[in-house]
């Protein structure tokens, strides 16, 4: 009996250190992944007999493998395209690490732990780039002032609408599925957080959880409360309409019209190959903007491989997230990523649905290619969302 106490506890120590190696491992305290790479590793070798693969995740993983070698053998760098299937495809070790542990109580303190740690990290962050702006803990750096005052954080991921996002999700994952009760303080410091991070793609998907988090039909108040949420969002959009994009960005309709119109342009002028004519004044912006990155892209761009077979330097940085894979890996790339995707994704309409929510939230900037992002999004696809513990 002792011995299964300090074998379970050893686990359980072990997991932790895993997940706070990798909660840290996109700041300034740790900035690697190795640790937790390791660590899950040694994990996976030591019980590499227990994991069961369905023929389908057999072949998906096979011809990943194909794929892999392929690049490496067209690839002018092989270190570049190593870098850029860790960032692309680094899910793949979580759902391999999902197979061996159950999400039970232990685990969901893990998160919620992690979870406070990223809105304590933000303030903290906050606190330091705001009253000493001399000190830069980040790769990231953040010069634009919002309200004439407040420069707004990186967080936890070294990204602002990253860490946002590992913030919402990492709550809403707890709260819908696993059914946590948070304390005030608790929800006080995750809202606090996310209008600390002050990203828009934040605030959009933060009321987006908040719908569904109400969208309970069976309860007596929920046409009430759909009935609030729309009138609120009503009053948010109007206001977002007069909010003076110089000193509110995120805030402002203007804006978000701007990056919208600014994504259209990137795959315009780089996956249609349209040519670029100038009919109006964005035009100019954009095309002084991407003019030297699309005539790049356009001319390394390989259908199969992407761009990873012709520049010596890993694709992984940029603001186009999902369209930024494509042109690094290609549609042969793609398409494995959507084989793995669909062989380890629980066959459930919940699993189907939060999962392509999750990829769609990454088309601004990749949460999914991202160290938490990359768990969260295996946590998403593998576990049953109907069942409260496995």
């Amino acid at each position: 009996m002792n011995n299964l106490l300090i074998s379970e506890n050893l686990l359980k120590n072990y997991l932790f250190i895993i997940f706070l190696t990798l909660i840290f491992s996109e700041t300034f305290l740790l900035d690697t992944s190795i640790l937790y790479f390791c660590l899950i590793g040694f994990f996976l070798i030591i019980n590499f007999e227990r994991i069961k693969f369905t023929n389908f995740q057999l072949i998906s993983l096979s011809i990943l493998i194909i794929y892999l070698i392929s690049s490496l053998i067209l690839s002018e760098n092989f270190f570049s395209v190593i870098i850029n299937f860790k960032f692309y495809y680094g899910f793949l070790i979580f759902l391999l690490f999902l197979k061996l542990i159950k999400i039970n109580q232990y685990l969901t303190k893990i998160l919620r732990t992690l979870l406070l740690i990223s809105c304590i990290y933000t303030f903290f962050d906050a606190f330091i780039i705001n009253l000493f702006e001399n000190i830069n803990l980040h790769q990231e750096i953040h010069t634009a002032k919002y309200f004439n005052f407040y420069i707004r954080p990186p967080g936890i991921a070294g990204n602002s609408t990253i860490s946002s996002l590992y913030i919402l999700i990492i709550f809403f994952i707890l709260k819908k599925f696993y059914l946590i009760n948070f304390s005030k303080i608790e929800y006080f410091l995750i809202l606090s957080s996310v209008f600390l991070l002050f990203s828009a793609v934040g605030f959009i998907t933060l009321f987006t959880i908040l719908f569904f988090l109400i969208y309970e039909p069976k309860k007596i108040n929920f046409y009430l409360n759909v009935i609030i949420y729309f009138l609120l969002i009503l009053f948010l959009l109007l206001l977002s309409f007069i909010v003076d994009p110089d000193i509110a960005q995120k805030l402002s309709a203007k804006y978000m019209f701007y990056i919208l119109e600014e994504k259209i342009f990137f795959i315009k002028h780089i996956f249609l190959s349209q040519d670029l004519i100038y009919n109006k004044h964005s035009d100019l912006v954009y095309g002084d903007k991407f003019l030297d990155l699309t005539s790049e892209y356009r001319s390394c761009f390989n259908n199969y491989f992407g761009c990873q077979s012709a520049i010596s330097y890993p694709i992984t940085s940029g603001d186009m997230g999902f369209f930024g894979f494509i042109i690094a890996m290609g549609y042969l790339g793609l398409f494995t990523f959507l084989l793995v995707f669909f062989a380890f994704l629980k066959q459930s309409r919940e699993n189907l649905f939060y999962s392509l929510f999750l990829i769609f939230v990454s088309f601004h900037y990749g949460l999914i290619f991202f160290n938490l992002g990359q768990f969260l999004f295996a946590l998403i696809i593998s576990k049953n969302l109907r069942m409260k513990y496995q």
